[in-house]
């Protein structure tokens, strides 16, 4: 156990209901996590893929028909937390 378990716990509670969430959430670990921690630098890597991610989506990507044939079959379009749709309902 360290010292800020408690604060980790507190952070991750309740399931993220959008992208925005998730960052906000990693954001949340970095900020607990001391700089010996592996997990902070996991989530570090982790956060900014995701914000690459977002950007990509933000600046129009991801829309073709690779992308559109791995959601089809991953079953990711029916999946209501999968990338793409979540990353259109940040959007919104």
């Amino acid at each position: 156990m360290f010292a800020y378990d408690d604060k980790l716990m507190a952070a991750v509670q309740g399931a993220p209901q959008s992208v925005d969430d998730v960052i906000r959430t990693m954001q949340a670990i970095d900020a607990i996590c001391p700089d010996g921690d592996g997990l902070k630098w996991f989530n570090w890597l982790y956060l900014g893929v995701t914000l690459a991610v977002v950007a990509r989506v933000d600046a129009g990507g991801f829309r073709g028909k690779a992308w559109r044939l791995l959601e089809e079959r991953t079953g990711l379009e029916s999946c209501p937390t999968a990338p793409s749709p979540a990353l259109r309902k940040r959007r919104t």
